[in-house]
């Protein structure tokens, strides 16, 4: 499969005008990523879609590599000359959409060298895509509601979890974004890394390590800037989660992001970088752990049996369910797939939570508790929305297992 049209790329005259017929091309069909890299005799493009890689039928000779990274460097203001190093860069360019109109897209250079030459990655940041209301988040009601009253309390800390290319930077964005408009005014600033949506109203900064601006250092500063609200783009290390846990204890609403596995590992990730449980347990209001799954293409969604040995991973043999799956068509380029969606589990922060982790209780003790209150994990999301024929059980246990 190819969303590329060979005769009218051989046609474009110049390396910047094969790169910008690549970055439409692949714009229109909803590519995240473009990947253009040399092999050991040719140049290849590929493509990810709906979080896979996918081949492009596009061989780019060898010796026009160097072009159309030079040509790449000269959009991104980066020196042309050749550079035995890693090099990022970005620019902005007016591409056309889906309407036939044409919108500002950013793009995210990043070029890497082999042995064969460059290894170039374009990142198509589509804020269309990036910047989402809370409730096109992909949330269920009950989920939804839960994610709005957390983040109207007035202070306190959401941490939000998962895998690289999860959606946690669009999750804390549409909270951003649905804070800012609110009649009561607020400060709000963001440390990021990078800064991936430029916001009218909202102070952003760009974290720079290479001249010591991390987000730790960040944090030491960012109280004196009198901030309602504080999002950093990730808790890296024990001194930056310390220095946002005190400002969510101080009065501020302070949201990120983490690494770990699920909204319980939360608690497991903040113990491991050292910060006390009575700081934690009584500075977060909640933890969100998040996943992004590839939607059934509605235009070509058709009844479908998945393998037993699936069926019964998940335990579901003796549930009647009617399997969807996409059969592929000129909606969704034949993939069977047409965009993404999340998955979530949220963990709200209660007393009762708050003294189970204060007295070192099991995470199967706290999820016990969590559960009284409604409380229910990715897996289980997962399963609704195989049911409503939004998502394939195969792609669930991909991704959520």
């Amino acid at each position: 499969m190819s969303i590329f049209n060979k005769e009218e790329i051989q046609n474009e005259s110049t390396p910047t005008d094969f790169v910008n017929y690549v970055i439409q091309e692949a714009f229109l069909a909803g590519v995240s990523d473009i990947h253009i890299e040399a092999l050991k005799d040719k140049g290849r493009i590929r493509f990810r879609i709906n979080g896979d890689i996918i081949d492009s039928e596009i061989d780019l000779p060898l010796d026009q590599l160097p072009l159309v990274a030079n040509s790449l460097k000269v959009m991104a203001n980066l020196s042309y000359q050749t550079s035995e190093l890693p090099e990022d860069g970005h620019f902005s360019a007016n591409y056309r959409n889906a309407h036939g109109t044409f919108e500002e897209v950013d793009i995210r250079l990043s070029i890497f060298p082999t042995i064969h030459g460059d290894a170039i990655v374009l990142r198509i940041l589509n804020q269309s895509e990036i910047l989402l209301s809370m409730a096109e988040l992909g949330m269920d009601a009950d989920s939804l509601m839960k994610l709005k009253k957390l983040s109207m309390k007035s202070y306190g800390m959401i941490l939000i979890n998962g895998p690289v290319g999860s959606g946690k930077t669009t999750t804390m964005y549409s909270i951003i974004s649905e804070l800012s408009k609110s009649e009561d005014k607020k400060n709000i600033i963001t440390l990021e890394d990078p800064v991936e949506y430029n916001f009218d109203l909202i102070r952003q900064s760009q974290i720079k390590t290479a001249v010591g601006f991390t987000f730790a250092e960040g944090m030491k500063a960012i109280l004196r800037q009198d901030p309602d609200i504080v999002m950093i783009g990730e808790i890296r290390d024990g001194e930056t989660a310390a220095y946002a846990l005190e400002a969510a204890l101080s009065g501020r609403s302070v949201f990120s992001t983490i690494h770990a596995n699920s909204a319980i590992g939360t608690i497991s990730r903040l113990i491991d970088l050292k910060i006390e449980r009575g700081l934690f347990s009584y500075a977060l209001n909640g933890a969100i752990a998040q996943r992004l799954v590839k939607k059934i293409c509605p235009a070509c969604s058709q009844d479908h049996t998945p393998p037993q040995d699936f069926i019964q991973i998940l335990g579901l043999e003796n549930e009647n369910i009617a399997y969807k799956k996409g059969a592929g068509c000129t909606e969704c380029n034949g993939t069977g797939f047409k965009g993404r969606m999340g998955i979530f589990e949220i963990l709200e922060f209660n007393d009762s939570i708050r003294s189970a982790i204060i007295e070192r209780r099991s995470n199967e003790d706290i999820i016990a508790v969590a559960r009284k209150t409604g409380f229910e994990t990715l897996m289980e999301d997962a399963i609704k929305k195989i049911k409503n024929g939004d998502i394939t059980i195969e792609d669930v246990i991909k991704v959520v297992l």
